[in-house]
């Protein structure tokens, strides 16, 4: 299990060192609803008090695990893919290096079988 999902086992919240997600969240969020009544909108969206969403705006405060579910069912996969853009790129990043690596022992392996195939037609 990695640290964050530890983090997020035992507190239910995510890890202060999560700021680029908070700041995502947040700039979402006012891309979403604009910039007039941003916590009221998205508090009435979210099902949480306006307190709870002027916290996730203004200072800097990370959803509640339980509450990001809400999130998702109110903003639907582009949630994810926004506030999670960065990792979901290196996770890209990571799988098309290993399918140029898959595709080059393919490559070689055919040459390989090739090879073999010439010899047993030539011998």
């Amino acid at each position: 299990m990695t640290m964050m999902e530890t983090t997020l086992q035992s507190s239910g919240k995510f890890p202060p060192d999560a700021q680029a997600f908070t700041s995502r969240f947040a700039e979402m969020a006012f891309k979403r609803y604009g910039f007039d009544n941003t916590a009221k909108k998205l508090a009435r969206d979210i099902g949480v008090s306006h307190r709870t969403a002027e916290g996730w705006l203004s200072e800097g405060k990370a959803p509640h695990i339980d509450t990001f579910r809400s999130i998702i069912k109110s903003w639907g996969r582009d949630a994810l893919l926004i506030l999670f853009s960065p990792e979901i790129e290196d996770h890209a990043a990571q799988l098309e290096r290993e399918a140029e690596e898959a595709e080059a022992r393919a490559r070689e392996l055919k040459a390989k079988l090739a090879a073999l195939r010439a010899e047993r037609v030539h011998s």
